[in-house]
């Protein structure tokens, strides 16, 4: 079975996407259900092949992800520009994910236990 998969792959300069698990790797997702994730990131260029069944991609900016991965977690990209989904979220010192606003939609207050709480609805 590994000598069919093998016949597949190339060393080097392939184009990859990474599948992730984020119930397991809280580094990955940054959401309330993690159900609505993305499944694939990237893509990602292998940079060498490690051993007979792992392989390097290039180095994932600014995020806590090792850059050696099984060759399971990796699918080959179709296409020159589809993007399969955003990149990794963008990790501070402090262990905290860095979130870019976008726009403001929407904003209330509201009252709990007689205190006033804005809420906001941010894109």
């Amino acid at each position: 079975m590994k000598f069919f998969a093998d016949q597949h792959w190339t060393e080097r300069r392939d184009w990859v996407v990474l599948k992730l698990q984020p119930y397991k790797q809280q580094s990955v997702a940054v959401r309330k259900s993690l159900k609505l994730t993305s499944k694939y990131f990237g893509p990602y260029q292998v940079i060498k092949k490690v051993g007979s069944i792992a392989y390097k991609l290039q180095p994932l900016e600014s995020s806590r992800i090792h850059p050696m991965f099984h060759i399971s977690f990796l699918k080959r990209q179709v296409g020159s520009d589809r993007v399969v989904s955003s990149t990794l979220p963008v990790w501070g010192e402090e262990d905290v994910a860095i979130l870019v606003l976008k726009a403001v939609l929407k904003r209330r207050v509201i009252l709990r236990n007689q205190l006033p709480v804005i809420q906001w609805l941010i894109h």
